[in-house]
């Protein structure tokens, strides 16, 4: 074979060998840049809690835009929803707004969104702001629901699904909550928990579902109970992509775990993928 012969042939293979690699790095990563991710932070709190999260997830997946929803007192907002993959921090500036009226601006947003032409969504919430993604996830049945983009992934962090919020104020009984050997449910259930039990059936088995949450070492993360937490493996189907991660060792307390380093990382990673 003549020395041109060689070069071109070499070539030949260095540009098989980049699209190959080229190739298995986009299936590796996802369809980057074309994520909507929706963050939700917890009661009392601001967007300011889920910034490492959302800046962790916009780097992960590429996506451009992450743009802040300020939610006035009266649950109005003004925002530029994109036509295009974005990145949504919600900021409640009512540190006293209900879960019901947060699953309303939230919906009112996810309309919004669908008539920008983005069908496909993923929610990240932490402590309320989790149960305002679940509730609003099983508000509707997703097999007749149309005006709403398709909730692809849910990541739940600290969440109190079943009350178990070890601090004054709260019905402290639930903080020793077990399961009923007769029902196999929790003994002790609150309003929230009948209410996601109730609507279960309106879960979308393909949604998939990441549950994170801390144990400071007494099986809770220092405020809500893993009992509590862990109360969302009730609610999904039977094959549905479920994943749940007690988090043990530094930041785990229940406002720390959101901006603990491998629960950032990994929950970037989960939505990537």
């Amino acid at each position: 074979m003549g020395r041109k012969k060689i070069v071109i042939v070499g070539l030949i293979f260095l540009v098989i060998v980049a699209a190959i690699a080229g190739f298995l790095r986009f299936n590796m990563t996802g369809q980057r840049g074309t994520q909507t991710v929706i963050l939700l932070h917890g009661y009392g709190s601001s967007s300011n809690a889920t910034t490492k999260l959302a800046k962790a997830i916009q780097k992960q997946t590429a996506v451009q835009k992450r743009l802040q929803v300020n939610v006035t007192k009266d649950d109005n907002f003004n925002v530029a929803v994109s036509s295009k993959a974005a990145i949504y921090q919600m900021n409640f500036s009512n540190t006293e707004i209900t879960e019901e009226r947060e699953v309303a601006v939230l919906e009112k947003l996810l309309k919004q969104i669908k008539q920008k032409g983005i069908d496909h969504v993923s929610l990240v919430g932490h402590s309320m702001g989790a149960n305002v993604a679940l509730y609003t996830s099983l508000n509707h049945d997703y097999r007749t629901t149309s005006i709403y983009p398709k909730i692809d992934k849910l990541v739940a962090i600290a969440a109190p699904f079943n009350s178990g919020i070890t601090v004054a104020g709260f019905d402290r009984q639930f903080d020793n909550n077990t399961i009923d050997s007769k029902t196999k449910q929790p003994k002790l259930q609150d309003e929230n928990y009948r209410f996601f039990y109730q609507h279960c059936q309106n879960m979308n088995p393909d949604m998939q579902i990441l549950n994170v949450m801390g144990d400071v070492g007494d099986n809770s993360d220092g405020v809500v109970t893993n009992f509590s937490s862990q109360a969302l493996g009730f609610f999904v189907k039977k094959d549905q992509n479920y994943n749940m991660w007690v988090v043990k060792g530094k930041k785990v307390q229940h406002s720390q775990v959101r901006t603990n380093d491998t629960v950032v990382r990994q929950i970037a990673k989960f939505i990537q993928n």
